[in-house]
């Protein structure tokens, strides 16, 4: 793991410290081995859910007869006002969560094959400034998913619903149940699994933890549902909610698309239900930490007020994800405010539960103990104090290629088409609509040099120049993220 030894020696002189807020102390966590459930949601964005993510901002949730059961996760555990997913889309994002590594150093950066969005395009087809890297399409022998690292702990764990990081399948990575190496099809590879198997996975999980209870043993349960866009992917009781929110919001919500999409959230929220009715009736609540979150923002620019742009961009509308959690020692009603990312699931869960990490792995996370349980100064240890997000890819009309970096309140994105630095203060400007680079040229170095420095570290694949590229034709459907009427992934 030299890798990651020289990550930590390019990246220590310009570590910036980042700005760090938390709730009241709150009581420890009991000694028994604690529960996991991990509930992910598909493409649906930070203002997407009824629970507002920011007190600040509570007009930036659904209304909330949208998803009741996560307004009473919400109510007994704690919310987190700045969360993101490691990606804009869901195949480096998922991969993240499994491992704790971030896509750059995966090299699992996108969804499809080759230098394209469209499988089968040549390079010599496409005709975009920049030609994007060939990520790669299966997690790596070396990276240990969650469920490796919990195995000798005594833990049985499973995976059901959609996995999308490649043909190998859960239970070959150390999970000990799985449905599939699930794509957006599902097991039984149908192009709209909802809403059969938002339920049948339900089922599948409570069964999981019925038999782990019998048995006495610890257990980890990632429940990954799948998504959807037309009425027939909806139960119809989510449908009358989402009709009724149509006619009482207006504009967008009142249309075919943005019902089902909502409708598809309706009904995560009803499996929610059960699966928290199920562990109050084991009378395993208390011991069981539930948490849920996203693997990206909704699609559409305007789709997750109010922050700018949504999935395939790294603007804070792509990667800014509802995130909740309950359990042991977390406060009720509590909200943090210290930055968290999907790969700070998995140190944090191997802490919960005991796991020593020892010597050099390829964890990049840091653990979140601490600013769950509320302690006073509470801050996130990560090998490298900033956060980097590595998308090389045209997506979605996303404006190309693109990184950022966050450290503090500020976080600096490059467009690699026109090579521009932008710089954002979050904390005044959550559009990102004031660029600072010109008015804060040094921070915008600092943060530039930080950034350049990690991608160097790890061998992250850029977009390289296209040659071939021809300002006077248009640019093929792979800049829309592929092809018109095809089921986004």
């Amino acid at each position: 793991m030299r890798i990651f030894a020289l990550i930590l020696v390019l990246l220590a002189p310009l570590a910036l410290s980042e700005e760090k807020k938390s709730g009241p102390t709150t009581t420890t966590a009991p000694a028994a081995p604690p529960n996991f459930v991990v509930i992910v949601g598909e493409g649906c964005g930070w203002s997407g859910t009824s629970v507002a993510m920011d007190g600040d901002h509570p007009e930036a949730c659904a209304h909330e007869t949208l998803t009741p059961n996560l307004k009473k996760l919400q109510e007994q555990g704690m919310r987190a006002s700045t969360f993101y997913a490691s990606s804009p889309r869901c195949t480096p994002s998922r991969a993240s969560l499994f491992t704790g590594v971030s896509p750059a150093v995966l090299k699992m950066t996108y969804v499809n094959e080759g230098g394209s969005n469209r499988r089968g395009e040549s390079e010599a087809t496409l005709n975009t400034r920049l030609l994007p890297p060939h990520p790669s399409m299966e997690l790596p022998a070396e990276a240990k998913t969650v469920a490796q690292w919990l195995k000798p702990a005594g833990y049985r764990s499973a995976h059901f619903g959609k996995w999308h990081v490649g043909r190998t399948t859960p239970t070959r990575l150390g999970f000990d149940a799985d449905d599939g190496a699930n794509t957006n099809q599902g097991p039984d590879r149908n192009a709209q699994p909802n809403p059969e198997e938002g339920i049948s996975i339900t089922d599948r999980g409570i069964a999981f933890i019925e038999a782990q209870v019998k048995e006495k043993k610890p257990f980890y349960l990632h429940l990954s549902h799948y998504g959807g866009g037309t009425e027939e992917e909806v139960t119809p009781d989510s449908m009358k909610v989402v009709q009724a929110l149509g006619g009482r919001e207006g504009g967008r919500e009142g249309r075919g698309k943005e019902l089902a999409l909502k409708g598809v959230v309706a009904d995560v929220d009803r499996q929610i239900g059960r699966l928290m009715a199920k562990l109050e009736e084991l009378g395993i609540a208390e011991n069981t930490y539930v948490m849920f979150t996203t693997d990206h923002g909704t699609q559409g620019h305007n789709s997750n007020p109010p922050l700018s742009g949504g999935k395939g961009s790294l603007l804070e509308g792509g990667v800014r994800v509802p995130f909740l959690v309950r359990g042991p020692g977390i406060k009720a009603g509590s909200q943090t405010d210290v930055r968290g990312i999907s790969w700070d699931l998995v140190p944090t869960v191997l802490e919960l539960a005991g796991v020593k990490r020892e010597g050099k792995d390829m964890i990049e996370g840091g653990s979140l103990v601490r600013v769950w349980r509320g302690e006073e100064g509470a801050s996130v240890q990560r090998p490298n104090a900033a956060i980097v997000m590595h998308f090389p890819h045209y997506d979605l009309d996303n404006g190309g290629p693109m990184t950022s970096v966050y450290s503090g309140s500020y976080k600096l994105l490059r467009r690699y088409e026109t090579g521009q630095d932008s710089l954002y203060d979050l904390d005044k400007d959550l559009r990102e609509g004031n660029d600072l680079a010109a008015k804060e040229p040094e921070r915008t170095k600092e943060l530039a040099g930080i950034m350049e420095a990690y991608l160097k570290a790890v061998g992250a694949q850029m977009p390289t120049k296209n040659e071939a590229f021809d300002p006077a034709k248009a640019a093929p459907e792979a800049r829309r993220g592929g092809r018109r009427g095809q089921k986004q992934e």
